[in-house]
C-alpha cells in the first residue's frame, strides 16, 4: 500500500519545530546525566572531539532519513523507507525489529523512573508504589496520546522543555566554574579506549528514528522532515560538547570516576543544583518515554493498513 492510502484520515499536524522537538526529546535521554564520565574514563578530555566525530556519522544517516522522510513520509517510519526500497520482507524484518527495541527500551526506561521515584519511600512501600508508577506513567502518556497526535505532540514538547531546563543550567552556571588546569591529558589514549568512547558516543546520538514513525501526520514532509533534523541534530551536537567540557572543565580527573557526573560537577557549587541534575534525570526518562509510545504504535498501525497485522490496528479514529 502507498503512503497516500496508508495514512488516510490522519490529520498532518506536525510542524518542523515540533518534530524537532521530539527528535531532541528523544535524543537527549538520560543517559547524558551518566555518559560524559564513561567518555573521559576513555579519552580523558579528548571526549569532545568523539562527540564531534560521531556527530557527523550520525549526520550522514540523519541525510539519508531526511531523503527517505522527504519522499515517503509515510507512518512506520524506517519501516516505510525499508519496504520502499528493499521490499516488504526487509520493510517487515526491519519493522519488527524498530517496534521491538522500542517496546523494550519503554519497559526498561519506566522500570528506571520507578527506581528513582520509590527511592524516597520506606523500604515496605517500594515493591507496590515500583508497579503503581510505571503503570500510571504509560497509562497517562497513552491516555494522552489516544486524543490524536496535537495532544501527543504538546506533551513531548512539554517533555523536552522540562528535560532541557536543568541541561540549560548546568551549561549556564557551570561555565563560571570551569577550570583550565582540569584539561590536562591523565587519561592514556589506547584503541580500546577510543573504541569505547566511539560506541558510547554513537548511542547517545540516536534515537531519530521513533520520532519518524508519526511521519504521516507531518505537515508538508518534504520541507518540514529535513529541516526538523537538521535543527535536532545542531542542537543536539552542541549541547552534548557544551556538557563534556564543563563537566570536565569542574571536575578534571574526577569526571572519569563519576557515575553522576552532571549532578558531581553541581555539587560543588550547590547542593541543591545537584538535586535539579538528579531531577533533570527522571525527567529526560519521561520524556523519552513520551515519544516512544507516541511513535511505536505507529509501526504498528503501518504494518495494519499494509496487511500485516489485524485490520484493526489500523482504524483512524474519525476526530482525533
Amino acid at each position: 500500500m502507498d503512503a497516500t492510502q496508508r495514512d488516510a484520515g490522519l490529520l498532518r499536524a506536525v510542524g518542523p519545530w515540533t518534530l524537532a522537538s521530539s527528535i531532541i526529546c528523544n535524543t537527549v535521554g538520560a543517559g547524558i546525566f551518566a555518559v560524559p564520565g564513561a567518555l573521559a574514563a576513555s579519552v580523558g578530555p579528548y571526549a569532545p572531539w568523539a562527540l564531534l566525530l560521531c556527530a557527523f556519522g550520525v549526520g550522514a544517516v540523519a541525510i539519508c532519513f531526511a531523503e527517505g522522510g522527504s519522499r515517503i513520509a509515510s507512518s512506520g517510519g524506517s519501516y516505510g523507507y525499508m519496504a520502499a526500497a528493499f521490499g516488504p520482507l526487509a520493510g517487515c524484518v526491519g519493522g519488527t525489529l524498530a517496534w521491538f527495541s522500542n517496546i523494550l527500551a519503554c519497559g526498561g526506561v519506566a522500570a528506571a523512573l520507578a527506581d528513582v521515584a520509590v527511592s524516597l519511600l520506606p523500604e515496605s512501600l517500594r515493591a507496590p508504589a515500583h508497579t503503581l508508577v510505571i503503570v500510571a506513567v504509560i497509562s497517562g502518556i497513552a491516555w494522552i496520546n489516544c486524543g490524536g497526535v496535537r495532544h501527543g505532540m504538546r506533551l513531548v514538547n512539554a517533555a523536552t522543555l522540562l528535560k532541557l531546563l536543568p541541561l540549560a543550567v548546568f551549561v549556564i552556571v557551570g561555565a563560571a566554574a570551569v577550570r583550565g588546569e582540569n584539561f590536562r591529558q591523565t587519561v592514556e589514549i589506547s584503541t580500546s579506549g577510543l573504541g569505547r568512547a566511539l560506541i558510547l558516543a554513537l548511542f547517545a546520538f540516536t534515537g531519530m528514528e521513533t520520532s519518524l514513525a508519526a511521519s504521516g501526520e507531518v505537515a508538508e514532509p518534504a520541507r518540514t522532515i529535513p529541516r526538523a533534523l537538521l535543527r535536532a541534530m545542531l542542537v543536539v551536537t552542541l549541547l552534548y560538547v557544551a556538557i563534556q567540557l564543563i563537566a570536565q572543565g569542574i571536575l578534571g580527573p574526577a569526571l572519569a570516576t563519576s557515575k553522576v557526573p552532571l549532578a558531581d560537577a553541581m555539587a560543588r557549587i550547590s547542593p541543591v543544583l545537584r538535586l535539579l541534575m538528579l531531577a533533570g534525570a527522571a525527567l529526560s526518562m519521561f520524556g523519552l518515554m513520551s515519544i516512544e509510545l507516541l511513535g511505536g504504535p505507529r509501526i504498528l498501525f503501518a504494518f495494519a493498513r499494509d496487511g500485516l497485522l489485524p485490520a484493526a490496528l489500523g482504524r483512524v479514529h474519525a476526530r482525533s
